[in-house]
């Protein structure tokens, strides 16, 4: 099976991305791989790879701001942000883990905090604004 081979390479030692704090595209790149884990059925209470899965979580909770954000700079802290609140959420709705619930909820909230007034052609609209399309600014 795909899944199960992507996964074991995923976990192996050599790949630990979610133990590597130096590097702030890992909030991003471990959020992918937790993902790839719970896609395969993994959680935080069940599955070969539970273990990894909890490390992974661990770390995200461990560098989540208390503003809901990760701390990241750069053109793409806003998709780093985006794919690890979603990791964070699919583990929380997978597992119930009640500290991952909190954790995901802190990042969403985060997401949703972070939207902040633009324009659209010669009209402002705010994030409030019903025909507004959600966008987290860069």
């Amino acid at each position: 099976m795909a899944t199960g081979t992507g996964v074991k390479y995923i976990e192996n030692p050599a790949f630990n991305l979610a133990l590597d704090v130096g590097n702030s595209d890992n909030v991003g790149i471990s959020g992918l791989a937790l993902l790839a884990f719970l896609g395969a059925g993994h959680t935080e209470k069940h599955g070969t790879y539970k273990e990894t899965v909890q490390r992974g979580v661990a770390w995200l909770i461990s560098t989540l701001k208390e503003n809901g954000r990760w701390d990241l700079t750069g053109a793409k802290q806003n998709y780093r942000n985006g794919i690890g609140t979603m990791a964070l959420s699919e583990a929380a709705g997978m597992g119930r883990v009640p500290a991952t619930v909190k954790a995901a909820q802190r990042a969403v909230n985060g997401l949703v905090d972070g939207q902040k007034p633009y324009e659209a052609g010669t009209i402002t609209r705010t994030r409030t604004d019903p025909r507004n399309t959600p966008r987290i600014p860069p």
